[in-house]
Formats: structure tokens, sequence, C-alpha cells
């Protein structure tokens, strides 16, 4: 939702080229991810967080977490299941938990995410990340898709795609790369698209972070007018809505917006027409179950990024970010498919 900031640059790869033979027989038709590179060195949304240092209290020592109502490190089920996870207290009601996910939780291990055991373990919907910029896609996105769709009668994850907006090309430009992508894989019953814009951080070659004047990883948005910034953003929702007629939900942090777009418009002014998912990691938010950093109206909350499954299901020794949406089922469904 950080949703992995990424983006590489100026790289060469080898695209490798998929066909698939209609009916079994006749020529071949191209897939829609020709022309498009496969992420492989932009940076995780984990890696983002401390090299920015937006976790804003700083490292909260691990003692200090069951003074939380929600713990920074999350643990499906069971501290969705308690508000008071300590003592397995005061079940949680009207909270629906999700996470967010790309290519980065199973890249080392060459391995997949166990939906069916996530499915039990109160993990009820899951973004996955699809493309960024003009052309670049997740690799993970299907194979992670198809598990989903697999699930056993019985068990049910809710599924939705997003995209991770680049400070290079057009809104229209990297809407048309989302839409190539997901194309038909997600329907009606699906969540609704995410746009994801935040900190533009991008890797070398080698896989190193680029690094700006002061020494710190340079967010490539620095130096264009928030307004410019808007204007893609708005492409971007316009784009999308028009094509799968779902009204998007923007992923966003509020520090990264206040200095990135600031006067060209609050969050709440610019997105009032959509959907708003925060992204706020500080300890004040997780004491009081809601953003800290802000204030106004919100449809998911991005809440951890080191939340983990006490029954398996993820990668051994992967974390995930965690999400939640403040309500019943039927308000879900209302708001976010």
């Amino acid at each position: 939702m950080f949703r992995n900031l990424h983006r590489p640059s100026g790289r060469t790869r080898t695209i490798i080229v998929a066909f698939s033979v209609l009916f079994g027989v006749g020529a071949p038709i191209a897939s829609a991810q020709d022309a498009k590179t496969p992420l492989t060195t932009d940076a995780s949304r984990g890696e983002l967080f401390e090299l920015m240092g937006q976790i804003v209290e700083g490292q909260t020592p691990p003692e200090e977490f069951s003074q939380f109502a929600f713990r920074a490190n999350f643990r499906f089920a069971h501290d969705a299941l308690w508000r008071n996870p300590v003592l397995d207290e005061d079940p949680r009601s009207n909270q629906i938990f999700g996470i967010d996910i790309s290519h980065h939780l199973t890249d080392k291990c060459k391995c997949k995410v166990d939906w069916a055991l996530l499915a039990d373990q109160k993990i009820a919907f899951a973004y996955l990340k699809a493309t960024q910029g003009v052309s670049y896609y997740d690799r993970s996105f299907e194979p992670n898709l198809e598990g989903i769709r697999a699930l056993p009668a019985g068990k049910k994850i809710d599924v939705g795609a997003f995209h991770f907006l680049s400070a290079d090309g057009s809104g229209e430009d990297q809407a048309k790369n989302f839409l190539d992508v997901v194309g038909s894989k997600l329907g009606k019953d699906d969540l609704t698209p995410s746009l994801d814009v935040e900190w533009d951080v991008r890797t070398d070659a080698s896989g190193k972070v680029i690094l700006g004047p002061d020494g710190k990883a340079k967010d490539f948005w620095e130096g264009t007018d928030g307004n410019v910034i808007l204007d893609r953003v708005l492409a971007w929702l316009k784009a999308v809505q028009t094509q799968t007629k779902k009204v998007p939900i923007v992923y966003t942090n509020p520090l990264w917006w206040r200095e990135r777009i600031g006067k060209a418009g609050t969050i709440e002014q610019s997105l009032s027409q959509y959907r708003v998912w925060i992204s706020d990691l500080s300890s004040k938010g997780l004491k009081v179950e809601g953003p800290y950093n802000y204030k106004d109206k919100w449809h998911l909350w991005q809440f951890s990024f080191t939340a983990t499954a006490e029954k398996g299901g993820l990668p051994p020794g992967h974390a995930v970010d965690a999400d939640v949406f403040d309500g019943d089922a039927a308000s879900f469904a209302s708001l976010l498919k």
C-alpha cells in the first residue's frame, strides 16, 4: 500500500515473450505482458520505511508492544481476534483485516504463498501489486491471483490489484499499463483497483538504492510540482474508473503527500470522489487503532509492515504489510468492491 516503492530506471533486460495457442491450433498470440519488463530490483516497502525514516517515533521496543491496541508485529490470526492480545480478552468485531504484497515476498525463496492456510487466519482480503510505471509488471501477480482463485469451497479471500505510480510517465500511460496487465482478470466481485502514490525510491543495476546529494534514499518525485503530481494521480484514477466502472482507492502516506503535493490540494480535498487508503505506522496510531497523522475519512489503514501468520502460509522468516477496514462485511463490500 508502503506498498513497495519501486521503479527500475535505465535497465536493459531480455524480455521473455509468452505465447499461447488459440484452441491449441493456429498461430501463437502474444500475451498482455509483451514489451513489458518484470520488476526485479525495486525497493520493498520495508526497505523504504527504514530508508526514509517514516516510522514516526522510530522503532518501538518489543517489550512495549503489549501496551498497544494493535501490535506493530501483528500476528494473524491471534491479534485479529482479540483487542487484548496479551490476555486473549475482548473479542474484536466489525473489523476486517487483510494484507498487501508484491514479488518481494517470494523472490528469494522461489516459493509460493499458501493462500488456503492464510484464509484460516483472519486474512479476509489481499491487494496484489500488478504494475509500476509505464511498462513494468510484478511477476508474482498472476501466481498469487491463481492461488486465491483456487481456494477450496468454504475459504475466501477477496482480492484486488494495485499500481505503483512512478515519477516517469503520464497518468494515462501508467493506467494503460495497469489495464493491459490486469485486464479482465479481476471482475465486479473483486476489490476495486488501487493506486499507490508515495516515495519513488529506485535501485541501480546492482540492486543498491539510489541516494540523493544528502546521502539518503532519493525520492524521484522531488522537484516535481505538486500540481503536476496531482494531475497524474487524477488522470490515472479517471482512466481506470472509466474502464473498470469502479471507484479506485488511493494508497498514500500523509507525510509524503504534504511534502510533495502540499498546496496543490490536501488528501481529503483532492480525493473526495475516491476511496482513501492511509499508511501510518506510528505507535500512536497503533494505540488508538487509527491513523495518527491523518484525521479525515479513510477506508483502509495500513498499520504494519511486519505482520506474520502464526500457522504458516507465508515464506519462512518473511513478514507482510497488514491493513484493516473499520466496519462490517456489508460496508466493506459496498465501499471496496
